[in-house]
């Protein structure tokens, strides 16, 4: 699952459900797992959590091994490059270009899949040779918080919302909560842009956080990147309310 769906799962069960299964293991994919969650997940579901790496275009790309560390490259699906990224803070950082091995249909050939990567250097203790990567920079977004205490994933409301909507009429979106009651859609037009992909755009975030917020539309040219290289699909300018919490982003997701 996602990693912040399943951490707020695992904070229901310890809140709600003193007994239930116990699986082997746990897989954590779609986006970055931290070392928070991986703590609390694993120590819940008393399992290791297993971080993986991929995406719809070209299936699984990395993940990790019994050693955890870091992630192993999957070199019969793809061919990894890792270029350099102009301004990042940490000067070992690289953007993941991937060539996809197995899509003999629509092959991908030197694809920029908006990730970064930290190599990693040397022999993993596993004792596999495929090459490693320390982390994945990628898909890093933030929790949006209502008034009413329902935390919603960035993460599944900017996949639903971008996914609803074709490239030609959008090329990108982030969403920006400014207070608990006022969101901003920052978006770059496509050439067939119309109102009604706006409206689109609106209906399905109100699904998530519902009639009674402000949601306002901004164009622009660029959206641009972190410091980390990544450019962030969903941004949360307030904190966790005091009431109580329930996973709008995991039920629906």
């Amino acid at each position: 699952g996602y990693p912040t769906p399943l951490a707020n799962f695992c904070e229901y069960l310890r809140e709600k459900k003193p007994d239930f299964h116990r699986p082997k293991t746990v897989i954590s994919t779609a986006e970055l797992l931290n070392e928070e969650q991986r703590r609390l997940i694993e120590e819940t579901m008393e399992c290791r959590v297993f971080e993986h790496y991929g995406t719809r275009d070209f299936g699984l790309g990395a993940g990790e091994c019994e050693a955890h560390s870091g992630l192993h490259m999957n070199p019969a699906a793809i061919y990894a490059e890792y270029m350099l990224v102009p301004g990042a803070d940490d000067p070992e950082m690289r953007e993941l270009v991937v060539t996809d091995l197995l899509n003999l249909g629509m092959p991908l050939i030197r694809y920029q899949v908006n990730d970064c990567v930290f190599p990693a250097e040397g022999k993993c203790a596993c004792g596999r040779g495929y090459p490693r990567v320390r982390c994945i920079v990628g898909r890093v977004s933030d929790n949006f918080f209502l008034v009413n205490g329902d935390v919603v994933s960035g993460m599944i409301v900017g996949a639903r919302v971008g996914r609803r909507i074709s490239q030609t009429a959008v090329k990108k979106v982030q969403i920006v909560q400014d207070s608990y009651d006022a969101f901003r859609v920052r978006f770059i037009p496509g050439p067939n842009f119309s109102p009604a992909e706006q409206q689109e755009m609106e209906t399905m975030l109100r699904e998530f956080v519902g009639m009674d917020v402000a949601i306002a539309f901004e164009r622009v040219e660029a959206i641009e990147r972190e410091k980390s290289g990544k450019t962030r699909p969903s941004i949360s300018h307030v904190k966790r309310p005091a009431a109580g919490v329930a996973t709008r982003g995991a039920e629906q997701g």
